[in-house]
């Protein structure tokens, strides 16, 4: 009788372990598919096979501190991302050699001195990021910048420093869905998250979806 209890304690256990690796953020199907839009597509650059994701801490030098409103901004930023992510953390260091990310609110031409690759997209856009992956699609370093030069505007600058430094988490791509969300492909200057942008980040900032993983096998953890 002892061993039977034993027996179904285990699968008991097990049963619960199984349950415990689904994840629910509340995403209705229309949401799922706009989650796997910005995770699973690159807006530059190839199609992706599976997730890009980072498995460390990324850790932030801003080259540009004097621009204070943008560093501000970006502090509570990354807050924001903080509190919706169950694995990995940003966090801001202040010696470049530290870092893995690095953030530039200068011009095209400053940003492109540092990151050649970006030479032949920046005319047509006053935000970019960049990152770098090894072969399980795990994102290792990147950085980003705002043109502080052609984009006026302060919220407009916030917006850019929001979308880019969100996307190079691993969500690289935008969607037409939402006019108020952060990935919305068309102009506009919102400096918050929607709450379908928090669910997007929060799904896919938990520590059970990892790089590499295809629509099927994040299907299977989201119970999808």
């Amino acid at each position: 009788m002892f061993k039977k209890a034993l027996l179904a304690i285990y699968l008991l256990c097990t049963t619960s372990c199984n349950l415990s690796k689904k994840i629910d953020k509340g995403l209705t199907p229309k949401e799922i598919e706009i989650f796997f839009k910005c995770a699973l597509d690159a807006e530059f650059g190839d199609n992706d096979y599976g997730l890009k994701k980072w498995n460390k801490d990324i850790l932030v030098f801003i080259k540009n501190p004097e621009q204070e409103q943008l560093l501000k901004e970006f502090k509570k930023i990354r807050t924001e991302i903080n509190e919706l992510s169950s694995g990995i953390k940003i966090i801001q260091v202040d010696v470049e050699s530290k870092a893995n990310f690095i953030i530039f609110f200068s011009d095209k031409y400053n940003y492109a001195a540092y990151e050649p690759s970006t030479m032949n997209y920046l005319d047509e856009n006053f935000g970019m990021f960049w990152v770098h992956w090894n072969r399980e699609l795990e994102i290792e370093k990147g950085s980003m910048y705002v043109d502080v030069k052609r984009t006026k505007e302060i919220d407009c600058q916030k917006h850019l420093l929001r979308e880019e430094l969100t996307q190079a988490l691993g969500l690289m791509n935008d969607h037409s869905y939402d006019k108020e969300s952060i990935f919305y492909s068309g102009w506009n200057c919102t400096t918050t998250y929607s709450l379908l942008d928090k669910k997007i980040i929060g799904l896919f900032l938990d520590e059970k979806l990892e790089a590499g993983m295809n629509s099927s096998q994040i299907k299977k953890v989201i119970g999808k």
